[in-house]
């Protein structure tokens, strides 16, 4: 079976992702993790966010119905997004 993709939205405070973080996960992710997709810890996904790339992560139980992510290693760096110029010429 593929792991899992799974969108990490921006942590507050920020913090880097290294391998052995742990994120925890807000409830609306945990049920699609835990009951959607019915994974069972230690599942892996892979998680990526535009600003920390793609790591590889593992699933562990927080209480009854949440759930939080063990970082494990890193799948693929961020891009630094291009730099974008917008020329814009007037006709009469």
């Amino acid at each position: 079976m593929a792991r899992p993709r799974l969108y990490l939205p921006p942590i507050e405070p920020p913090q880097p992702l290294a391998v052995g973080a742990h994120i925890e996960l807000p409830a609306d992710t945990s049920h699609y993790l835990l009951q959607v997709l019915r994974l069972k810890p230690p599942a892996e996904v892979r998680a990526f966010s535009a600003a920390a790339g793609e790591w590889l992560c593992e699933v562990y139980p927080i209480g009854k119905r949440g759930a939080g992510l063990t970082v494990k290693a890193q799948l693929r760096p961020a891009r630094p997004s291009p730099s974008l110029t917008l020329l814009f010429a007037p006709l009469k």
